[in-house]
């Protein structure tokens, strides 16, 4: 059953690597944590982590860090003046709403 051993290794990451959102310290549903790779991927490293043997497992989790969803989404989000400018733009928008 790859599905079983899937998410027998999810729970395995999480508890190994503190059980907890690295960046937020948020505590979640197993579904809402994501491997990173802080120093970014190596290119022979799988995409698909959690179907590796548990040896194979170990190894990796010495290269990645527990984040929640949205911390791993923001991690990999580069901020700019463009994007500067849209938060600028959504806040006059919502002052507009209020007058």
């Amino acid at each position: 059953m790859a599905s079983h051993r899937r998410l027998k290794n999810k729970i395995y990451s999480i508890v190994i690597l503190g059980g907890k959102c690295l960046e937020c310290g948020s505590y979640l549903l197993p579904s809402q944590y994501d491997l990173h790779h802080p120093e970014g991927r190596r290119p022979d490293t799988p995409h698909d982590l959690m179907g590796l043997s548990r040896e194979d497992l170990d190894n990796e989790l010495e290269e990645v860090i527990l984040l929640c969803a949205n911390c791993h989404r923001l991690e990999h989000t580069a901020y700019n003046e463009d994007d500067i400018d849209m938060l600028n733009i959504f806040e006059e928008y919502d002052e507009e709403d209020d007058a």
